[in-house]
């Protein structure tokens, strides 16, 4: 069948590039019809990276071949992460400054940081507690801007977007896992899972439940959908976060001292589980950490000290 793929302001019609604007006035059937799905898409960020499969109210899925009317207002969103070529660069922070004012004193919290992250890494970003590496994750999430300095995340520039374009980018792209779980306590574990899809808006209720339900078991935690947080252990709320990040099929999860919570074993089978869903579904990790069982899996292992990249050594 044949798809459109969108990326930034092009898009890929059977893997060749055109621009968007350009290919639905060959074939949508008024220049009223062609302007109000351009549109549409594009003011959606969901749609970034995403392949869409136009569909007709009446006679379902079209090509090329066919005209786009004004009634071809349903679309299909296929939850299948483009995933970059592993090696690429998924990830660039370039001189980035970020600097905290505390009463009249400038905390400088990173000092001209450099970091690139090929996609499908393993990373560890070590340092003493108040160098930097929560700093840095927050920066590369977009969750907070640098005082200076340039992030990109798969070639999209963040420090220039809206709040709004940020969360979106956040909703389908980044995955996070945090050392106290951050789980809903009133929520299931699948409804906790599925939570990120709903709030988006952008799946069905049925889908966001067959998509939670498949991550769950993604982690081993089928047989528990139905139990709470406080029902579970630390390593299995820890796997149900896990699960909730990888739910959006994102094209990097962020962990921020993912161990520091649970036991020796415990940590090991989490960073086991992590590791593997790393190589079988080339998904990219960077962890903020002090664990030095994290430090040996990694990939690499970049040090942070003071706000600055002392050191980057090759791992596992």
């Amino acid at each position: 069948m044949d798809y459109i793929y969108v990326s930034g302001k092009a898009i890929f019609f059977n893997n060749k590039v055109k621009t968007f604007k350009k290919h639905l006035k060959d074939i949508a059937e008024s220049e009223a019809s062609m302007a109000r799905i351009f549109r549409y898409i594009f003011r959606n960020l969901f749609f970034m990276g995403k392949r869409i499969i136009f569909f007709s109210k009446d006679s379902g899925p079209f090509t090329g071949e066919d005209r786009i009317t004004s009634t071809h207002a349903r679309f299909k969103i296929e939850h299948t992460r483009k995933i970059p070529e592993e090696g690429l660069n998924l990830i660039r922070v370039e001189k980035a400054v970020k600097d905290y004012r505390l009463g009249k004193t400038i905390v400088h919290a990173l000092k001209g940081a450099d970091l690139t992250v090929k996609a499908g890494e393993f990373l560890a970003i070590a340092g003493p507690s108040g160098s930097g590496k929560t700093t840095l994750l927050n920066i590369v999430s977009g969750i907070e801007k640098p005082t200076s300095g340039k992030v990109y995340l798969d070639d999209l520039e963040l420090a220039g977007r809206t709040q709004d374009e940020l969360a979106d980018i956040r909703a389908t792209r980044i995955g996070f896992v945090f050392q106290n779980f951050n789980l809903l306590p009133v929520l299931t574990a699948i409804e906790n899972v599925e939570y990120p899809l709903l709030i988006s808006g952008k799946t069905t209720r049925k889908d966001s439940r067959k998509m939670a339900e498949k991550a769950l078991d993604l982690v081993g935690l089928a047989k528990f959908a139905k139990h709470k947080p406080l029902e579970l252990s630390g390593g299995q709320r820890q796997r149900v976060a896990i699960a909730r990040a990888m739910v959006i099929n994102p094209s990097v999860i962020l962990a921020d001292e993912p161990t520091a919570n649970l036991d020796h074993k415990t940590g090991e089978e989490i960073l086991a589980l992590m590791k593997k869903i790393n190589k079988e579904q080339k998904t990219t990790f960077i962890f903020s950490t002090h664990d030095q069982k994290i430090m040996d899996m990694a990939d690499r292992v970049v040090k942070l000290w003071d706000g600055v990249i002392a050191d980057h050594t090759e791992g596992a």
